[in-house]
């Protein structure tokens, strides 16, 4: 009885953090807590100001949700990092933003009920997602993880950038130039790999479209 009712606690805990994890986001999470490390590092003992319930679980549960909260501001920073490289890729001879918003015109043309949907550059790159999810939802998977990874790299370079301020260790700046690169580059392949898997689903319903017409 006593080992049913630890697997049963094992399985419910399994279950909560898995919920949390899917509200939350494991990149939010390690991001935070990174940011949070940060600021120990920087000696601002922003932690000292917070007591402790007395209760491992609550305060565990805390300094994740604390992770969690840290770390939607820094994708926050990072996700603006990502629109602006994102409007500068045509300039710099990149462009796959406004490629990606020409083939979600295309994809909303065949399909009347999509038609009326926003298609701005700023939302292209969700409704791709979307539509690609819609349609192949292993490719939509793969390419989420490479935007995941993308953010995660910006969001970095943005704590390293904080850190180097904030504990004048110039020498880190580099570093964070290095990961905002990263960032970019990474943010370009998701752009790339996200118009190539919906390229392949567009091809195949204008083909599919066309043998109709013509029988």
């Amino acid at each position: 009885m006593a080992k049913e009712e630890g697997e049963g606690a094992t399985e419910e805990a399994k279950g909560i953090a898995q919920t949390f994890l899917g509200v939350f986001g494991v990149v939010d999470i390690v991001l935070g807590g990174l940011a949070l490390y940060a600021l120990h590092v920087a000696h601002l003992n922003a932690a000292s100001k917070f007591e402790g319930t007395g209760s491992d679980f609550a305060d565990n549960a805390l300094l994740v949700s604390a992770s969690a909260l840290a770390g939607k501001l820094v994708c926050l920073g990072a996700n603006f990092l990502a629109s602006v490289t994102g409007l500068l890729g045509p300039r710099l001879g990149v462009g796959g933003l406004r490629k990606l918003q020409t083939l979600v015109k295309e994809y909303q043309s065949l399909h009347p009920l999509e038609s009326g949907a926003d298609s701005d550059a700023d939302a292209a790159e969700d409704r791709a997602l979307t539509y690609l999810e819609s349609e192949r939802p292993p490719a939509a998977k793969r390419c989420a993880l490479v935007r995941d990874n993308a953010i995660f790299a910006y969001g970095a370079a943005l704590i390293i950038l904080a850190m180097s301020f904030a504990s004048s260790v110039w020498v880190m700046l580099p570093v964070s130039g290095l990961f905002v690169f990263l960032g970019f580059a990474t943010y370009e392949d998701f752009l790339s790999n996200l118009h190539f898997a919906l390229r392949a689903v567009v091809s195949a319903q204008q083909a599919r479209k066309q043998r109709g017409a013509s029988a």
